[in-house]
């Protein structure tokens, strides 16, 4: 995913905006609210998770605070360099479908909120176990 032009949104934007709405979502938080707890309009809201206006870097760690979210949620479930593109376009739109439902934002939210590093890996490696091989 590169840059299309100096200043423009990117797909990377987009995804940033699909986990903004998804974290405002699972809290029950209007867009008004949200803009509030972080001194921009709800409008301005609207355009970050449509993925029309970038976020900058001190917005994303003011969003970060007010989800209580390491900034890198935000970027959770890209994909990674290499893959093709509508394969990965394919697990962006199931990845970001997946937060945006109540059992998907349940799960991340429990989830980092385990401290302990070695339970994290032992919950991880119960859900591959029960996950359905993918060949």
């Amino acid at each position: 995913m590169k840059r299309k032009t100096r200043g423009q949104a990117t797909d990377i934007d987009a995804h940033v905006g699909e986990r903004i709405r998804a974290l405002r979502e699972q809290r029950g938080m209007s867009q008004e609210a949200l803009g509030q707890s972080v001194d921009v309009s709800f409008q301005q809201i609207q355009k970050y998770e449509r993925g029309t206006n970038r976020v900058g870097a001190s917005r994303l760690f003011e969003l970060s605070q007010v989800f209580n979210v390491p900034v890198e949620t935000f970027f959770s479930g890209l994909p990674s360099e290499g893959k093709d593109d509508a394969e990965a376009r394919a697990a962006v739109s199931q990845l970001s479908q997946f937060a945006r439902s109540r059992e998907g934002g349940e799960l991340m939210m429990a989830f980092a909120s385990i401290k302990d590093v070695k339970a994290r890996r032992q919950i991880l490696q119960l859900i591959k176990t029960l996950a359905p091989d993918e060949d």
